[in-house]
């Protein structure tokens, strides 16, 4: 029931799935978006459980149950999430219900039932109301506070301030799962050998196969110390001098249709930098909720820009006061013009000795393809947009092309599903024996599986 969910931004263009072909043709793909996929979903998360415990309702707010978790299975990658949801379905029921469907499809049943009702008698009534146990009674409290640590686990971030980031709460899972829509389009990894002053940058994916840590100061503070012990490793395997080593992140992402902004400070050493679970992190930089309004303005002129061809886009950025934005222009981009929304910049790029200084509506066209600065010299922050033509996009399929494919695609892949679910289970258990191994001898010892040379047979390394 939260503004990011009921503005209609955390899940945009879900709507031009083909499970959403009847409402995109009757009301269109905007409003199918606000109304079908938010609103009504809000509407049907908080209220079809008590549709389902109330009898008269339950077989309506089963089927509406049914084609939810049937729809979430084509919608997204969940794993076996609606499918157990599926399955859980019936114990909304009777605990008898299954014996009264196999009584009708049974055949040659007389149609008379076994089950005769018993008279209770009035000792059976008075051993029926008994005092309850202190067994009864425990697991009664225990019941009872489960089910408030449950309620308050969801507000108690002002106890973990150490995990909330632009999100509150522990990872971001507290309650809100699909309220926020992250769009993460630049991770830099800064190392800086402070003995040598020497500086490399590091891949993004080098030791992890995710980008989970870049939304959450906890699992940055990690990661920079993980970085450390691996680069220390790789020194005393070279013999090299024992040095101290500096992590700087810069790290820019987008929430819910928002301008692009860092979350961490990138001057700041992770490595140095001091995290508690119970303290604020300092080195996060906050949401820029003061821009959160102008997301209607950000639709308006990214359908502008789309207008002007097929190929052209837009990108929409804001930066702190004080902090430089490095930002590297492909050749494959044509035409791209830098213009000031709010606030005042400087501009400069390393062919060019003169400092350019933009304020609030100038423009900068025909950026030349190379690296230039951007540094926010207002007190204020500053928000620019960057036009281009991307002439990759040229190459691109045509729309034809697309809806062939889409033709093409079969809308329920249930044995290429099964297959993919098979390869999971042989990925887990890989990564359980290369945990058993590493326990085992102490040095990561991986099991890889390839393919032999004919492609008929399966060798283990």
């Amino acid at each position: 029931m939260c503004p990011e969910w009921l503005s209609g931004y955390a899940m945009t263009n879900l709507s031009y799935h083909w499970v959403f072909l009847p409402f995109r043709l009757l009301i269109g793909p905007q409003l199918t978006d606000l109304l079908i996929i938010h609103w009504f979903g809000c509407i049907f998360d908080t209220s079809v459980v008590f549709f389902l415990v109330y009898a008269p309702t339950r077989k309506v707010a089963t089927l509406f149950a049914c084609a939810f978790h049937l729809m979430n299975s084509r919608l997204f990658h969940i794993g076996m999430f609606p499918w157990v949801c599926l399955t859980q379905l019936p114990l909304y029921y009777s605990v008898s219900w299954p014996r009264l469907v196999w009584k009708k499809l049974s055949c040659g049943s007389s149609g008379k039932s076994d089950d005769k009702p018993k008279k209770i008698s009035k000792n059976d009534k008075q051993k029926s109301v008994s005092v309850p146990s202190s067994r009864k009674k425990f697991t009664t409290t225990a019941m009872l506070f489960y089910c408030g640590l449950q309620l308050f686990l969801p507000y108690s971030h002002f106890i973990t301030k150490g995990y909330n980031n632009w999100t509150n709460g522990l990872y971001g899972y507290s309650w809100d799962m699909m309220v926020h829509a992250w769009d993460t389009v630049l991770t830099s990894i800064k190392v800086v050998d402070n003995h040598q002053n020497h500086t490399l940058y590091l891949l993004p994916y080098a030791f992890v196969d995710n980008d989970r840590w870049t939304k959450h100061a906890d699992m940055a503070h990690q990661f920079a110390h993980c970085i450390d012990r691996n680069i220390r490793a790789e020194y005393r395997e070279d013999h090299r001098p024992f040095t101290n080593f500096s992590v700087y992140f810069d790290i820019w992402c987008s929430m819910n249709g928002r301008f692009l902004q860092r979350i961490f400070n990138p001057e700041v050493d992770i490595l140095t930098a001091r995290w508690s679970p119970f303290e604020p992190v300092d080195w996060l930089l906050p949401l820029l909720h003061e821009l959160t309004e102008m997301r209607s303005m950000i639709d308006k002129m990214t359908h502008e820009v789309h207008s002007w061809s097929n190929t052209s886009d837009v990108l929409f950025v804001a930066d702190f006061p004080g902090l430089t934005l490095d930002n590297y222009i492909v050749p494959d981009m044509d035409n791209v013009t830098l213009t000031i929304l709010e606030g005042s910049v400087k501009y400069w790029h390393s062919t060019d000795t003169k400092t350019k200084h933009l304020r609030k509506g100038q423009s900068l066209p025909n950026i030349p393809p190379m690296f230039h600065h951007v540094i926010t010299t207002s007190a204020s922050p500053s928000s620019m947009l960057y036009t281009y033509v991307n002439k990759t996009m040229k190459a691109a399929p045509t729309e034809d092309e697309l809806a062939e494919r889409r033709q093409s695609k079969p809308i329920l892949p249930l044995w290429k599903e099964f297959n993919g679910r098979l390869e999971n289970y042989v990925r887990f258990f890989q990564h359980v024996g290369n945990s058993l191994l590493y326990e085992i001898y102490g040095v990561p010892m991986p099991r890889r599986v390839r393919i032999s040379p004919d492609e008929t047979t399966w060798t283990a390394e």
